[in-house]
């Protein structure tokens, strides 16, 4: 089983979990109601503000040359998403007001400053069926250069870092007590990494989906369904000096809690379990084992 980078999927959790896209000018909103089923997209009106919570918490191990190392993740977020006019894509104003990240790996610890983010707008983009566009995230306020230790081992943009936590909902009609299954296939680029390395990830995703039923949360009425999925992903880092490959399989859990009448997430819940290899070229060459174990929740607090 195998695994992509700890900082992007935190942060990328962090908030693990993303925001299709409709007609240019449409609002395709949800529809339905609880007897007949409902269709879900992101469609919040324009102005309306959300504030989330979103945490991560990672445990797993490494094998290198005959050692087992074990290493723990914890992170933390909470900021508000302003939701600008939508178009084709959801466009929002993301801005934190509170960011820690910590991991540990063998005898080594550290605590990630991400503080140069806390209070900055940021825009970001995610299509109507929830996927985050990561490419589309870009700064409004300035972000000051890394001063710190923990700040200049982010290296590179530090907005990458960033993930609003959703989720991606089906494209069909939800039916209390309905279920069904649906392959997935994705490509992931990620550049401006640290050593300005370029990674590129291979998914393929085995999907079932079953759906709960209408549960109140938060005040709101939302539908709530799992999504209980096998995935594969083949990851490929390229580096001045080396070139990473990696192989991972694994199977996760996750629970959302829907406002379909608002268009956006009440309650994400993931668990998983990762296992694969990492192998290294160049003048470290080395192949390394390792596991993996994710609980990631995304909390709306308003």
């Amino acid at each position: 089983m195998k695994q992509h980078k700890i900082l992007i999927r935190i942060l990328a959790l962090i908030t693990g979990t993303a925001l299709i896209s409709g007609c240019a000018g449409t609002k395709n909103i949800s529809y339905g109601n609880r007897e007949t089923g409902v269709m879900l997209s992101y469609h919040p009106d324009k102005g309306q503000v959300f504030s989330y919570e979103v945490t991560s918490d990672i445990t797993g191990s490494n094998e290198r040359d005959g050692k087992t190392y074990e290493n723990v993740q914890h992170s933390l977020l909470r900021f508000s998403l302003e939701a600008q006019k939508p178009d084709s894509l959801v466009p929002f104003i993301f801005t934190a007001d509170t960011i820690s990240y910590y991991f540990s790996y063998g005898e080594r610890k550290r605590t990630m400053d991400l503080s140069m983010l806390v209070n900055k707008r940021i825009k970001m983009f995610c299509t109507r069926q929830g996927k985050y566009l990561r490419d589309m995230t870009a700064a409004i306020d300035s972000i000051p250069r890394p001063e710190s230790a923990g700040q200049r081992a982010l290296r590179g943009n530090p907005v990458r870092y960033l993930f609003p936590g959703f989720t991606e909902v089906p494209s069909r009609k939800l039916v209390q007590g309905e279920s069904w299954t649906e392959t997935k296939h994705d490509t992931i680029l990620t550049e401006g990494t640290p050593r300005g390395s370029k990674t590129t990830r291979y998914i393929e995703r085995e999907n079932t989906y079953n759906v709960s039923g209408f549960e109140i949360r938060q005040d709101r009425m939302c539908v709530h369904f799992t999504i209980e999925s096998l995935f594969v992903m083949d990851t490929i880092n390229k580096g001045k000096n080396m070139t990473m490959t990696s192989e991972e399989d694994g199977e996760s859990v996750t629970e959302v809690w829907f406002d379909y009448k608002t268009g956006m997430p009440v309650q994400v819940t993931m668990t998983s379990f990762t296992e694969g290899s990492r192998a290294y070229s160049g003048q470290y060459s080395r192949t390394m084992p390792f596991t993996r174990d994710t609980k990631q929740s995304v909390r709306l607090l308003k």
